[in-house]
């Protein structure tokens, strides 16, 4: 029999020293980069949507409520309203003995969270305040039920007034008020 030939350093192999195939340097490479992408992609995707709930989040941050100045005279417009069969009044000035009760209706104190929906809470009058120091304010009364009423100076921010214990309704009381006040003018 022939003996094997012997074997030299270079024939031995040695598993230390394997290098992978050509391809396998490859594969690794391109999933490596992807690896990059994807991650990159999903870091870019999770920083546009914290972005845009904190943006919203922040859009939605309540304005500031509303201060008004001492009142002088105030002038009530009620709307008409076909579901309660009710034809409105023209402007009525509140007297001075009724104005402080009137002024209470109307005082803006809790901004509204997430607004007014028209249908619901129908907007029934329009006040106008003469200050002390001869500016003015519009306010625009919605009607919610057995809660305050809710007013706003820019028809879009609404809050509800004030809350006292003898306010119950408050846009009924103010109509309730203006009925009175309306019934007692000579025709």
């Amino acid at each position: 029999m022939s003996e094997p030939a012997p074997m030299g350093p270079s024939d031995i192999r040695d598993e230390r020293n394997k290098w992978p195939p050509v391809d396998d340097i490859r594969h690794a490479w391109w999933a490596r980069v992807r690896l990059i992408a994807v991650t990159a992609i999903v870091s870019c995707a999770a920083t546009l949507i914290t972005s845009v709930i904190l943006w919203n989040l922040h859009g939605r941050r309540a304005p500031p409520t509303p201060r008004l100045s001492p009142v002088k005279t105030m002038t009530v417009t009620v709307f008409p309203r076909r579901e309660w069969n009710f034809a409105g009044y023209p402007p009525t000035e509140i007297p001075a003995g009724e104005l402080d009760y009137a002024v209470r209706l109307i005082t803006p104190q809790t901004y509204i969270e997430g607004g007014v929906r028209d249908q619901i809470d129908p907007l029934v009058a329009r006040v106008i305040l003469n200050h002390d120091d001869g500016s003015d304010t519009v306010l625009f009364v919605r009607e919610m039920g057995h809660n305050p009423a809710a007013v706003s100076v820019d028809g879009r921010n609404y809050f509800y007034a004030r809350a006292d214990e003898d306010i119950h309704a408050g846009a009924i009381q103010l109509i309730q008020l203006v009925t009175k006040l309306v019934e007692k003018q000579p025709r």
